[in-house]
């Protein structure tokens, strides 16, 4: 059916063909017919002028082609179906051998990502008793100590080890090379077992639960267990990449394979064993999915040790299911399925027919070579021969029914070519030649035109009017063309811009944490105190910071602050308040020389009168900031409109080693008034002070003001009340991962909304000797 705009053509836009075709042809270029109708009449044509000379073929020879044709396509059919059926065979023999080399590829990947991960370990751990320097002793819950959480780090060290060895000759070890626990428990969600095993018989290991309970430990365990007696101990001895073991039932019925290598001491000598148990599910998972559009159909699969044992199978009986009995299928009674299994332990890939159970099958083979197993899929060849006969049947049939429409054929060409012979013949060739020329050079207009764009000449344009879909294509690939030039112009702009901003956006990151003192302990030889900063920021730059820096040998100056706003404007801002607050301060510092304190009420006023110059976008900084007296423990602030901090008192004024602190935040009279804003603000000294053992806990509203999904702040009391419930940890550091584990786990899944930074100074004041060393493991 023609459309409205197609009705609505001025006489220009009539189809148009070569002038060459001639006048008498105005018919066909004005007949406007649709691709369908052009297509149904060339074929109408080509029809007629085959009819035509089949039936002069006919009328001369009709008896010698029915004879000839009733042999001969019998002949052609059987070799047809012979051919089919052996063509069937082996299409389906070879899907077989694909699908084996995929599945062998991709259990090969699961089984080399473990491996990766024992290698992972061997050097990490290397690496810890390479460098001990860089590690801090670290004491782990030992098994004698009754039940660790499922996936957390143990030490089991058994009676029996502890009088052959003397172990506490080796605690120093034990606590260096605890650190490694934070790679055990980083795996515990992959694999159910971690474990270190040393030459001097203490383990070090992380045991996931099946029920996530608590991981008990066995009389036999903690009493005689020694690691150097394993099979996994024995096996990764002397290697120089992961060693796997077979298919072992462990004790609590799980099935699982162990995977070892060394670990060594830095003069290059083995200092023990590590590995991790891994889940054969995972190749399960990998062999077992045999779909139909792997395999026309797959009986089973399972995987072969190099010992001839089958470690893996989606069989549940039968010789190719897993045997308890750890039976060699190439000492099988089935001498084929013997010979198939001898050459699949020796790394051979291929395909042959074997005898298993009583049923005949195809069976596929391929290695999975870094461990050197092979992978094998059998297919019952009942099944694929079946398939094949049913093709040749099939072609057996179509030869009958050729035969029997072939003779209708001839007598219907007997009929029609008497009467048709000599009044279509001339007009059906005149007509063929005609149509052949109107209707195919449009077409090699637009298949010429469209290979010049495929090639990249996205200026070319189709030039094509036959007034049909074929005129319609060609406009929509000039549309199409357009659009994708100007999309490629667009693209490459895009892009270019994306990547300029996000260079400098960390270009900015990395020069705003070069800013902040980031090493930790700063200042070295001090037992006066211990000190700990972070700094969180919402964006990849932010407007929090935090500092401190000694003014003399016995005062260190501590500053928290928080710009209004985020970003790179906050950023900025806070660099110049930063700088200003700090060269106002080491220039009042002088003070001390004379033996009075400077005042630093006027260093906080003359830092606002800075910031409060050419301010012109009105930014502001909430500061709290003091100076520590490391002698007295007096602690002289200025707050500039910031939160404040939390004071912990240690019970009894003693220094503080996990003892108990009692928090409540700090009273401030004069909250003052944030810097930037008001040049003639003016700002009030407070003092208090600190006793041996107590902390100071400075912070930005990015702790209290977190939210939840909810919109449900953390708030102040909040943040009380857990320093009073966990903020007795041993150092600074551990007090702000601490805090900050709570606000992560009140926010959730939540986007953080504000900069967080924390610091936190432990007092301990002068003081002789040095803390207890760590107890024994």
């Amino acid at each position: 059916m023609r459309s409205e705009n197609e009705n609505n053509r001025t006489p220009d836009e009539e189809t148009r063909v070569p002038e060459e075709n001639g006048g008498s042809w105005k018919f066909w270029r004005n007949a406007k017919l649709s691709i369908h109708k052009k297509l149904f009449f060339v074929l109408l044509v080509v029809s007629a002028v085959s009819f035509l000379i089949l039936s002069i073929i006919s009328l001369v020879g009709m008896h010698i082609i029915w004879e000839g044709v009733g042999a001969g396509g019998e002949r052609m059919g059987h070799k047809a179906a012979e051919f089919t059926e052996d063509f069937a065979e082996d299409t389906i023999r070879g899907q077989m051998i694909s699908v084996v080399a995929e599945k062998a590829s991709r259990t090969e990947r699961v089984v080399s990502l473990a491996a990766e991960e024992v290698e992972y370990i061997s050097g990490h751990l290397d690496r810890i008793l390479r460098q001990p320097a860089d590690y801090k002793p670290r004491i782990l819950p030992q098994a004698s100590q009754g039940p660790v959480p499922s996936g957390k780090t143990y030490v089991n060290i058994s009676d029996r080890v502890r009088q052959t060895e003397g172990i506490t000759a080796f605690n120093e070890e034990i606590w260096l090379a605890s650190n490694i626990a934070d790679v055990f428990e980083s795996m515990a969600d992959y694999y159910p077992a971690c474990f270190a095993g040393s030459i001097h018989g203490y383990l070090i290991a992380a045991d996931v639960t099946a029920d996530g309970s608590d991981k008990t430990f066995s009389d036999y365990f903690k009493r005689d267990y020694d690691p150097r007696t394993m099979g996994w101990y024995t096996l990764g001895t002397g290697r120089q990449k992961p060693a796997f073991t077979n298919v072992y039932t462990d004790s609590n019925g799980v099935r699982s394979v162990s995977i070892a290598m060394p670990y060594h001491y830095p003069d290059g000598s083995e200092a023990g064993v590590v590995g991790i148990d891994f889940n054969p599910k995972e190749v399960d998972d990998v062999i077992s999915v045999i779909e139909s559009s792997d395999l026309i159909m797959g009986d089973a699969s399972f995987v072969l040790s190099p010992t001839g044992e089958v470690m893996f199978s989606t069989q549940k009986e039968g010789v190719l299911a897993i045997s308890e009995t750890r039976r060699d299928l190439r000492n099988s009674e089935e001498i084929s399925l013997a010979h198939a299994a001898a050459i699949m332990t020796q790394g051979g890939t291929g395909i042959a027919t074997i005898t298993a159970d009583g049923k005949e099958y195809y069976l596929a083979f391929a290695p999975i070579q870094s461990v050197g197993w092979s992978l094998g899929i059998v297919t019952n060849t009942e099944s694929v021969l079946k398939l094949a006969q049913q093709a040749r049947e099939n072609i057996d049939a179509q030869t009958d029914m050729f035969r029997h429409a072939l003779r209708s054929l001839f007598i219907r060409l007997a009929i029609w070519a008497v009467i048709l012979l000599v009044g279509i013949f001339l007009v059906l060739f005149f007509v063929s030649e005609k149509v052949s020329t109107i209707f195919v050079k449009p077409l090699l207009t637009v298949i010429d035109g469209v290979n010049g764009i495929a090639q990249g000449d996205l200026d070319r344009k189709l030039n094509v009017k036959t007034g049909d879909e074929i005129e319609h294509l060609a406009d929509c690939v000039n549309t199409m063309t357009d659009e994708l030039k100007e999309y490629m112009n667009n693209l490459s702009s895009v892009t270019a811009e994306k990547e300029r901003i996000a260079t400098e956006l960390d270009l900015a990151t990395n020069i705003q944490e070069g800013m902040l003192p980031g090493i930790f302990p700063t200042f070295s030889g001090r037992e006066e105190f211990d000190l700990f900063a972070t700094m969180d920021t919402a964006k990849e730059v932010g407007g929090d910071f935090y500092d401190f820096y000694m003014l003399d040998e016995d005062h260190i100056a501590l500053t928290v602050a928080d710009v209004s706003g985020k970003g790179v404007p906050a950023a900025l801002f806070m660099v110049i308040a930063k700088t200003v607050l700090k060269n106002a301060t080491i220039s009042a510092a002088g003070a001390y020389a004379g033996g009075g304190e400077p005042d630093f009420a006027a260093v906080v006023g003359q830092a606002n009168r800075q910031l409060c110059e050419n301010n012109k976008e009105k930014m502001f900084v909430t500061v709290f900031f003091g100076v520590l007296d490391i002698r007295t423990g007096v602690f002289a602030y200025v707050n500039g409109g910031h939160n404040p901090p939390l004071i912990g008192r240690a019970a009894g004024g003693a220094p503080r080693a996990g003892g108990s602190l009692t928090w409540d935040y700090v009273q401030i009279e004069n909250p003052g008034f944030v810097l930037g804003v008001r040049k003639k603000a003016s700002f009030t000294v407070e003092h208090l002070t600190l006793r041996r053992g107590d902390t100071l806990f400075l912070y930005t509203d990015g702790v209290t003001e977190a939210m939840d999904e909810e919109g449900n702040l953390y708030g102040e009391e909040q943040l009380k009340g857990y320093l009073d419930r966990a903020g007795n940890k041993e150092t600074a550091q551990a007090i702000l991962a601490a805090v900050k584990s709570d606000v992560s786990r009140h926010v959730g899944a939540a986007e953080q909304s504000d900069d967080i930074t924390m610091l936190a100074l432990a007092f301990y004041g002068k003081q002789s000797g040095q803390e207890p060393a760590p107890q024994e493991a």
